[in-house]
């Protein structure tokens, strides 16, 4: 409790046949100014995943390995055990989504798998079920959105939009 996380992430490669290495490092920290090393590999190396802290626990949601999208959700209460919630979650598989808590829920928006993007929103009050709250929402489907709580409401901020060409 009253610390601050990074919990995996990648770097891109010029490689021809990696794009990123992934990481499953766990960094903690008080103050922001000073990190220190957790554990590592517990979750899985990724990135392009979710990161929440819900109910006194941490979750990691979805993401990429470098070769697959994951709709899994792992959590741990303190950045060195993780437990495996689900390794199949509702949603499809993705990369880039963003997750909120708010009204006692993780609220899930977005992300993409390579080909398609999500504008999709799911919710769940334990990681393991997760409900479809919408099948439209009002925004255009974008990468790399903000999305956070403010005001007693969800916003959905920024992102990039590129039109398909044929």
């Amino acid at each position: 409790a009253g610390h601050l996380w990074v919990l995996g992430g990648g770097t891109d490669i010029d490689d021809p046949v990696f794009d990123v290495i992934t990481s499953a490092d766990v960094w903690s920290s008080p103050d922001g100014g000073t990190w220190d090393p957790v554990s590592y590999g517990h979750f899985g190396a990724r990135y392009g995943h979710a990161a929440v802290s819900f109910n006194g626990r941490l979750f990691v949601i979805g993401g990429s390995d470098g070769y697959f999208m994951l709709n899994d959700v792992r959590s741990s209460t303190n950045g060195i055990t993780w437990e495996r919630v689900t390794d199949n979650a509702a949603f499809a598989p993705r990369f880039g989504h963003k997750v909120v808590v708010f009204n006692g829920r993780m609220w899930l928006y977005g992300g993409n798998n390579g080909t398609t993007r999500f504008d999709d929103v799911w919710s769940s009050d334990d990681g393991i079920t997760w409900q479809r709250e919408s099948t439209f929402v009002p925004y255009v489907n974008r990468l790399g959105i903000s999305m956070l709580v403010h005001d007693g409401r969800v916003w959905l901020i920024g992102g990039r939009y590129y039109e398909p060409v044929f």
